[in-house]
């Protein structure tokens, strides 16, 4: 189960890469992988690890095969979202893509879900409140058209194609704006359409 695009949006907000209109900043700890690692796995003593200690860029036993020293390591993507990745197994992802690993491996789910693990590791309850403002936040800027995949839902290739021409019908009515022709919706609703389609493009 990969990391929706609403949890991805959410990271980038609460770890400060990207901010959102009409959303305030997040107010708990910052999720990170290293910090999960220390508080929901090492913390859980669901592995052992001598070696680390919470900071740098040193390698970590990975939880998610038999790892006898330090594979797994962390790094930035693009968009400065801190991933993992695992030199041992080739796993990667991000800190929810990592409680998931965790959770399948270990055949328990330690929480009804793998972003509630890492948010009450990481910020408490504070991370939970925080979340769900930022999901009924996620949850108006559906009405820009854009839809998420489901099992029941097409190909992905299908997905891909009808978002990609639905961002296409807002970016024609942007240029519009900048003509002084558009007759829709006003600007700044626009705009905000235009910022969820980056951030669906993240996930095709």
């Amino acid at each position: 189960m990969p990391t929706t695009t609403e949890e991805r949006a959410f990271l980038l907000w609460a770890t400060g890469k990207r901010s959102f209109p009409n959303l305030a900043p997040y107010q708990g700890k910052p999720p990170s992988v290293r910090a999960f690692y220390g508080r929901g796995i090492l913390g859980r003593g669901l592995i052992d690890d001598p070696s680390y200690r919470g900071y740098g860029k040193r390698l970590m036993i990975c939880p998610l095969h038999g790892d006898e020293k330090p594979s797994m390591g962390t790094f930035d993507d693009r968009d400065g979202l801190e991933l993992f990745k695992c030199f041992g197994c080739g796993k990667a992802g991000t800190v929810i893509d990592l409680a998931y690993g965790v959770q399948k491996t270990n055949g328990v789910r330690y929480y009804p879900t793998p972003a509630e693990w890492v948010l009450r590791a990481c910020s408490g309850n504070l991370g939970i409140k925080e979340y769900n403002r930022f999901h009924k936040w996620f949850q108006t800027q559906h009405n820009s058209g854009y839809s998420m995949p489901t099992e029941e839902d097409e190909e992905l290739e299908e997905f891909r194609k009808r978002n990609y021409e639905r961002k296409q019908e807002i970016l024609s009515g942007y240029s519009e704006v900048a003509e002084g022709s558009y007759q829709g919706e006003d600007k700044r609703a626009l705009l905000q359409k235009i910022l969820m389609a980056s951030l669906y493009e993240q996930e095709l």
